[in-house]
């Protein structure tokens, strides 16, 4: 019995070792099974880590890539500044930041008069608080707007200052017509503005006045009905510049006038707008002329079928009008465009180089008739939009012209004006004058050239005055008066507010020059307007004066 209970027993162990060895098999099973999950929720724990490794590393390298964009845009516009700085303040800056101006309106050698006013001056007051104590003129109750400031000395000696003024607050009104003040001793004082031209349904714009002996040219151009636009920020209707050229005559000092004759209309040549802005120059074979330049305009229709070049249809040209007769007859030469960039041409401005004799022989002088003499060579100049002013030359008289090309003269996208002068006298005008600026070496000049102009490639400020060799007018030119400073670098006049005399802030801008027929004075009229929100607020028309025998010759 013991032996089969043995056996039982025996047996009875190896059933229970089996169902422990099953048990532990699947304890194993399980362990191993947790093992595997652990192992995968590891293995996507890892996943996800790598994939958010890699979401880091794509972003920061868009995030990279996006600041070395910015970064390089950012440095082209400072290396675009620095190279519009450089390529006009390396040419101009040598002689705004060390030049010693023989006048400036803190030395007593300039004075002013006002020839309009519009707004009143902010405040009217000094900087000590008090009143200003110059007359109040009766048109600043009419003029909202004035501009185009345009001096001449008429037959009978007075000065005449003419200008294009409305009642509005903004150019291209209906009611915008020209004006004129009259002064009788040399721009000291000028009479009330009175009308010299309008046009009941059109504005009229920017008078150039020419004398010929007693008779008084008007040229000025009148808009077209085609170039109406609606300006939404001044809820107004207003007309682009220019359109039909024009011209009348005055034999009796301006008292009357005749009618308007049309030298250059809008619908002729390249269907657009013709626009005039500075002096008709009469050269020294007694032809004149007349520099203009075409204006595409705001909402203009363009004659395209009359356009041999397209480009024109977009940005327009420059050109002058010449006649050979006295003003009977003229003639267009000139499609000048700028060939940089997006820049114009406009508000151009020609003086004639003094006239070179040559060696020839005998047989050849009498075969031509001109005395050995050359054909002047013209200089224009240009208003742009690159900072700097560019100019061309003609050797024929105005017929043809050379491209355009850059000056050393900066140019804040503002109208310039040069003139020759032709002086029989020779002053030492050395004295004060600082040697970096007119070369010791140098020696009056009997004729020569004086440019108006803002020195600044960005601000209608300063207003300086500079003269160059009458041989030259491109490269010579040399600073010597600063009618209007900018900024607060000098205190100004006494009747303008402080808070306006930040850069940029005042713009004396748009400045012709005149000369007076005695050889005593030098004028220059100019725009005094403030530039805000887009906007500008116009205080009037100045002139500035000084005296002749104060000018340095270059």
């Amino acid at each position: 019995m013991s032996f089969v209970w043995g056996k039982a027993t025996h047996a009875s162990l190896s059933t229970d070792e089996k169902e422990a060895s099953k048990m532990f098999e699947r304890f194993d099973d399980e362990e191993e099974e947790e093992e595997n999950d652990v192992k995968k929720q590891r293995f996507r724990r890892s996943k996800r880590c790598w994939f958010l490794c890699v979401d880091v590393v794509v972003s920061s390298l868009i995030v990279f890539a996006a600041v070395l964009v910015i970064r390089n845009d950012v440095h082209q516009v400072v290396v675009s500044n620095n190279a519009l700085n450089e390529n006009t303040n390396t040419k101009v800056d040598v002689h705004q930041s060390h030049h010693k101006y023989a006048f400036t309106p803190t030395n007593g050698k300039i004075a002013y008069s006002w020839v309009a006013k519009g707004h009143e001056l902010p405040s009217e007051t000094t900087f000590t608080g008090s009143k200003s104590s110059k007359r109040s003129f009766e048109s600043e109750s009419e003029f909202k707007y004035m501009h185009m400031a345009m001096p001449t000395e008429l037959p009978d000696g007075s000065i005449a200052v003419a200008f294009q003024a409305s009642p509005t607050e903004y150019e291209g009104s209906i009611r915008q017509a020209l004006y004129w003040a009259i002064s009788r001793d040399n721009g000291v004082t000028f009479s009330r503005p009175e009308m010299i031209a309008k046009d009941d349904q059109l504005p009229v714009w920017t008078p150039v006045l020419k004398v010929s002996g007693q008779r008084v040219f008007l040229l000025y151009t009148v808009s077209s009905r085609k170039c109406r636009y609606y300006d939404q920020s001044r809820n107004a209707l207003r007309h682009s510049p220019g359109g039909d050229v024009v011209y009348k005559v005055s034999d009796d000092n301006g008292k009357t006038w005749s009618s308007g004759q049309v030298i250059l209309s809008y619908g002729s040549e390249d269907g657009m707008p013709k626009v005039i802005a500075n002096t008709l120059v009469e050269l020294e074979d007694g032809s004149w002329v007349l520099p203009f330049w075409r204006e595409p305009g705001k909402t203009c229709p363009q004659m395209k079928s009359e356009v041999k070049d397209a480009s024109l249809l977009r940005k327009g040209s420059a050109g002058v009008i010449r006649s050979m007769d006295q003003g009977l007859t003229w003639e267009v030469f000139g499609n000048l465009t700028a060939t940089k960039g997006e820049s114009w041409l406009i508000e151009n401005t020609v003086v004639e180089r003094k006239s070179e004799r040559r060696k020839t022989t005998k047989k050849k002088e009498n075969n031509n008739n001109k005395g050995g003499r050359t054909n002047n060579v013209l200089v224009q100049h240009f208003r742009t939009k690159s900072g700097v002013a560019f100019v061309s030359l003609s050797r024929d008289n105005g017929k043809t012209w050379t491209e355009a090309s850059e000056t050393t003269l900066p140019n804040p996208n503002s109208k310039m004006h040069t003139i020759r002068i032709d002086d029989g006298d020779t002053y030492d005008a050395y004295d004060n004058v600082d040697e970096k600026t007119l070369s010791s070496s140098s020696s009056p000049s009997k004729s020569f050239f004086v440019a108006a102009y803002n020195h600044h490639p960005r601000t209608r400020d300063p207003l300086v005055l500079a003269v160059s060799k009458s041989t030259d007018g491109v490269d010579s030119w040399k600073p010597f008066a600063k009618i209007e400073p900018g900024g607060m670098r000098e205190i100004i006049k006494p009747e303008l507010d402080k808070s306006l005399l930040k850069p940029g802030a005042m713009q004396y801008a748009y400045p012709t020059i005149h000369w007076t027929k005695d050889g005593k004075y030098l004028l220059v009229a100019y725009s005094v307007m403030y530039g805000a929100r887009g906007q500008l607020t116009c205080f009037g028309i100045r002139v500035a004066r000084m005296e002749m025998k104060d000018v340095p010759r270059p």
